[in-house]
């Protein structure tokens, strides 16, 4: 069986989490809105491994995807 390493983790709303996996799947999943980050470059937990992040998968019961989250 396969496993994939997590490489990252946290949080990005206040029921909202996400995982980046060595193969460059990013998963955002819990209940409700992501944050909302500023036009900052280092604000959004996603911003500066846009080279790594190969897939987004968003989970039914987030609601919203933050302003610039993958800016």
């Amino acid at each position: 069986m396969y496993s994939v390493k997590i490489i990252e983790s946290g949080k990005c709303g206040e029921n909202v989490n996400y995982e980046l996996t060595e193969d460059g799947v990013l998963t955002i999943f819990g209940e409700g809105e992501m944050y909302c980050y500023d036009d900052c470059f280092e604000s959004s937990p996603f911003g500066w491994k846009k080279q790594q992040i190969k897939k987004v998968i968003v989970e039914d019961k987030v609601t919203s995807i933050g302003d610039y989250a993958f800016f």
